[in-house]
């Protein structure tokens, strides 16, 4: 299923083509729009706040991770 968006929603959004996004319906006349794309946004906008925090020379192993 597909639906066609307003401009302005799109670039609010940063959505591209093949973007998904979830719409609940609030009302009459009011929608939330979450996208993938603001929801990175905000994950990454979380994770700037440890940057810098790691030892000097750290070096993250997956394998070594796992292992724990």
């Amino acid at each position: 299923m597909a639906a066609r968006l307003p401009r302005a929603l799109v670039e609010a959004l940063g959505l591209k083509p093949r973007n998904e996004i979830d719409a609940q319906i609030r009302g009459s006349q009011t929608a939330d729009v979450d996208s993938d794309q603001v929801e990175r946004r905000r994950l990454l906008k979380q994770l700037r706040k440890y940057r810098g925090m790691m030892p000097a020379g750290f070096k993250f192993d997956r394998d070594e991770a796992n292992r724990r």
